[in-house]
């Protein structure tokens, strides 16, 4: 506009005025050369409010996998070895606090002794253990394998590692023993294969802890 005056920007000294524009086309070139040039103090007027805005290009990295989970039987169910010995509910808890888990989660199909869900879940908030239960195994649902590999049983061991996220966290099983194709390794197998967990801790019976290899 030839009739633009970059006084109205940044002012102007008794030489410029002296100086008026004689040519229009001069004094916006004039103009425009003030609006870039960083080093002016009015230069923050026209700076657009994102300018100071930085944009990571580097994608985030996948969560890393919960540093282990903990598993847990509660033994003595028939059809198992004949050494299978069935845990007392004292010892079942004394091993769970010697790890300090904070929560438990039951896969294991209803029984009916005292650690029947119902009352595992009672015994369980007497001593401030967040409990709960997820039947795996169900023969409709293709029995242990299968139920693990469904949409169902992804999503149960998916919430289950969110849950150690937060603190310690042990899955329960009924047979102690945790050698291939028993419930334990069942478990720990899905659950590493997947890359939810980096190890699964086994509580055996007596307190003792062996990794899941």
């Amino acid at each position: 506009d030839k009739g633009f005056k970059a006084s109205l920007l940044w002012g102007e000294s008794k030489d410029e005025t002296s100086k008026s524009c004689e040519c229009g086309t001069d004094s916006a070139a004039s103009a425009l050369t003030q609006a870039l040039d960083p080093g002016l103090a009015k230069r923050s007027l026209l700076s657009s409010p994102n300018s100071d805005l930085q944009f990571d290009s580097q994608q985030q990295p996948p969560a890393a996998p919960v540093a282990a989970v903990f598993s847990i039987a509660t033994g003595g169910h028939n059809g198992y070895a004949a050494d299978e010995r069935r845990v007392e509910e004292k010892d079942f808890f004394k091993w769970l606090t010697s790890h300090g888990i904070t929560s438990l989660w039951d896969f294991r199909l209803p029984s009916g002794d005292w650690s029947e869900p119902s009352s595992l879940k009672r015994a369980c908030a007497a001593r401030s253990i967040a409990y709960r239960t997820y039947p795996l195994g169900l023969r409709e649902a293709g029995g242990l394998p299968g139920h693990l590999c469904s949409e169902e049983g992804q999503d149960v061991l998916r919430r289950f590692a969110e849950v150690a996220t937060q603190g310690p966290a042990a899955f329960v099983v009924a047979q102690s023993g945790h050698a291939a194709g028993t419930a334990r390794a069942e478990v720990a197998e899905r659950l590493l294969v997947t890359g939810t967990v980096a190890k699964v801790l086994h509580i055996l019976p007596g307190g003792q802890l062996e990794e899941h290899v």
